[in-house]
């Protein structure tokens, strides 16, 4: 498992990406029981005790909730813990009270936190999602629902794929002058490698987020053994796995 150091001081916050010794945590590939079971035992491995009612599970790129940012609430606990298609549509959810559970492979995790008004969001930032600026709506709801001020919220970003392994090929933004700086022609016709890392932290810190408020795992997914990734499981031909991210806010 891995923690973002940078982050092991906010206030009340409790965060724990999974590996790939941890297993797959992700619906699809295996059936419900296993994927729920390695859920539980990661949750325990991670904070000692874990009941998978006690946490909300987002589940990203479903038609008609490209740009859903969810409220999540005390009656949504334990959705999408144990069955699929039973977790919250959307690409991020906002929440003052529950546990975030959101599986991925590539796209990024991003959690952000604000411990001054207890509010926690947890976003999907996939190529779609980034480009539809979700991270930055976000934060803006975050606002505008409990008056989050960005000087005082905290970013974390799990693992995701970096630009030199991300080649997109017929990238739609591609000359776009918000992107210029983050797309560059990989060689081969109409394609570019994308960096998407790149312009999730340039929507935050346009929105006065502090640069040392973010914090970032290194890992490329495509090239780190220790977490999975669509991509190189599809290059190689092997079974497509998903890591996750669990995060809280813990009251003292």
């Amino acid at each position: 498992m891995y923690r973002l150091p940078m982050l092991e001081n906010v206030p009340g916050l409790q965060h724990v990406f999974s590996t790939v010794r941890d297993g797959d945590l992700g619906f699809g590939r295996e059936d419900d029981a296993r994927i729920s079971e390695n859920r539980r035992r990661f949750g325990e491995r991670a904070f000692g005790a874990f009941d998978l009612g006690e946490a909300v599970a987002l589940v990203p790129m479903r038609p008609g909730y490209e740009e859903t940012i969810a409220l999540v609430t005390p009656e949504d606990r334990g959705r999408g813990m144990k069955l699929r298609n039973d977790g919250i549509f959307c690409e991020a959810a906002i929440t003052a009270t529950e546990t975030f559970f959101l599986a991925a492979a590539d796209c990024y995790p991003i959690f952000v936190v604000d411990h001054k008004r207890w509010v926690l969001a947890l976003i999907h930032a996939s190529r779609e999602s980034t480009v539809r600026e979700i991270p930055r709506k976000t934060v803006e709801a975050m606002a505008s629902l409990y008056g989050s001020e960005p000087p005082n919220l905290w970013i974390g970003i799990g693992p995701g794929i970096r630009a030199a392994s991300y080649e997109v090929v017929g990238f739609s933004h591609a000359g776009d002058q918000r992107w210029k700086k983050f797309v560059k022609p990989s060689g081969r016709p109409n394609a570019h490698f994308v960096d998407l890392l790149g312009y999730i932290g340039k929507l935050f810190t346009d929105l006065a987020i502090p640069q040392d408020h973010i914090a970032i795992c290194p890992a490329d997914t495509f090239r780190s053994p220790r977490f999975f990734s669509h991509r190189r499981a599809k290059a190689a031909d092997e079974t497509d796995r998903r890591h996750a991210v669990i995060v809280r806010m813990v009251r003292p």
